[in-house]
């Protein structure tokens, strides 16, 4: 990786109140004081590689994205209300 691609780059996001309240909320359980450190801390766990079952990393196979991971973000399926 180059010196240029290690720089950090500014970007901006439009995100709903709700989303913002639930980046807030995660400062204290990951210790970081930013939004920005939140986004990069939850981008950087969805695109890490998976482990294989001795426990080493393994990268995605070629021409194929990572498997998805649950959405930290995402409400669980006990906090939505069923309607009968």
């Amino acid at each position: 990786m180059s010196d240029e691609e290690r720089q950090p780059r500014t970007v901006s996001l439009k995100l709903s109140a709700a989303l913002i309240a639930r980046l807030d909320g995660l400062k204290g359980e990951y210790g970081l004081r930013s939004r920005g450190a939140i986004v990069e801390r939850l981008l950087n766990e969805l695109f890490a590689p998976e482990p294989d079952q001795s426990g080493e990393a393994l990268p995605p196979p070629k021409g194929r994205a990572a498997s998805p991971r649950p959405n930290p973000m995402a409400p669980s399926m006990s906090a939505v209300p069923w309607c009968w």
